[in-house]
């Protein structure tokens, strides 16, 4: 066997949680650590194996041909893979085999234990917590041919709901998603996903929030810590929350809370569990959004009507002013306006130098402050109101 003709092109590594080349891992490999990995491979192979076909997450071995070409190996009697040249699986089969084998890496055998040692502390749940227990459909027609093995299996004390757990390390196919939930659902469990870290980018991450109603539920370190602090699982629940822009749309933002099972709530028709139901939310911005904008609207109308009736206030003063100075006119005859008024003056100043007094000027005028008719009274070089004191101009 030549390096080029290795059937397996990858593996995965579980104590490192990574995939590895194995024409550059083998190629490179100095003969000690060859073999040196070859018997740790063997000894936890049937325990915690630490080497897995990349492809259906079956433990394999190290190997090598007559020629000393070294490779990996599926063992003797495994199951069915794409990589083995007589495969006869289906995509379908082939997908749930690799989701499966995902759950072999160190991060997820950690928090899977974890979650469950919380799980049996808190009081919400039953103490039959188990992990990986094989749950077979509840209501088969003969003999049960369907059956899915949980990461996590528990049931709630108050109305002995099942509530299962997938922890979600890495990337997963949508329809392997799909048939999870579609199978958890018509057998009565409600499912919640778990991610270890929360990435809005990844689409695995958003195929799971907006399929329940944009919540997604988290185990870091903080939320870690409030679950040991509090002796119960504490998960860290995202989700997509809708508000009102300075534009009158409709924003979102992710945000987050701590959460425990005591106030989340289930969705009874697709059998999953969340803490707020965002659609709610976003009905509730668009009455905002609409309430806001007929509100600016009365306000526009209403500053409308007030400039309106302002100018017909103000047009209305103007034609009242000019009817009372025509009523003036016609009342006095030698009557003159303060324009008028100041033109005669001015001509009078221009005839002559002499300082005309209060008394040579006969003339009456009306007071464009107060209204008064009267003869104006004389103060330095001005003419003024004798009642009001308002300068005639």
């Amino acid at each position: 066997m030549t390096t080029s003709s290795r059937n397996m092109t990858s593996v995965f590594m579980t104590e490192q949680d990574k995939e590895i080349d194995t024409n550059d891992f083998l190629d490179n490999c100095e003969e000690e650590e060859f073999f040196l990995l070859r018997t740790e491979i063997e000894k936890h192979r049937k325990t915690q194996p630490i080497a897995l076909c990349s492809v259906c997450f079956q433990p394999v071995v190290l190997r090598a041909n007559t020629h000393r070409t070294t490779f990996f190996a599926h063992v003797k009697d495994s199951e069915d893979c794409p990589v083995k040249t007589t495969t006869n699986l289906t995509q379908e089969e082939i997908r749930a085999m690799q989701y499966n084998g995902q759950k072999e890496g160190r991060l997820h055998r950690e928090n899977k234990e974890k979650i469950s040692q919380l799980l049996i502390q808190d009081p919400l749940f039953e103490n039959n917590v188990s992990i990986e227990k094989t749950f077979r459909e509840k209501h088969p027609v003969g003999i049960a041919k369907q059956w899915r093995r949980p990461d996590i299996s528990a049931k709630l004390a108050s109305d002995k709901r099942d509530v299962v757990f997938e922890l979600q390390i890495s990337t997963t196919f949508l329809d392997v998603i799909i048939h999870r939930e579609e199978f958890y659902k018509q057998n009565d469990a409600y499912i919640t996903w778990i991610f270890l870290s929360f990435d809005q980018k990844k689409f695995t991450t958003l195929d799971i929030a907006y399929a329940n109603k944009a919540n997604i539920f988290v185990f870091n370190q903080e939320a870690l810590y409030e679950s040991e602090k509090r002796n119960s699982l504490i998960l860290k629940c995202y989700y997509r929350k809708p508000y009102m822009t300075e534009n009158l749309d409709i924003g979102y933002s992710w945000t987050s809370e701590f959460v425990d099972f005591s106030i989340l709530n289930f969705d009874e028709e697709n059998k999953k569990i969340f803490y707020i139901d965002t659609g709610k939310l976003k009905n509730d911005v668009i009455k905002q959004i609409q309430n806001e904008r007929i509100r600016i609207k009365s306000e526009k109308l209403e500053a409308e009507r007030i400039a309106r009736e302002a100018l017909r206030l103000q047009e209305q003063n103007v034609y009242d002013e000019q009817k009372r100075f025509e009523k003036y006119q016609q009342s006095y005859p030698n009557f003159k306006t303060p324009t008028q008024y100041k033109e005669k003056n001015h001509r009078h100043k221009q005839l002559s130098t002499k300082v005309v007094s209060h008394k040579s000027y006969g003339e009456a005028v009306i007071c464009k402050k107060c209204f008064i008719i009267g003869k104006p009274k004389k103060l330095g070089r001005l003419f003024v109101c004798a009642k009001c004191g308002h300068e005639c101009n």
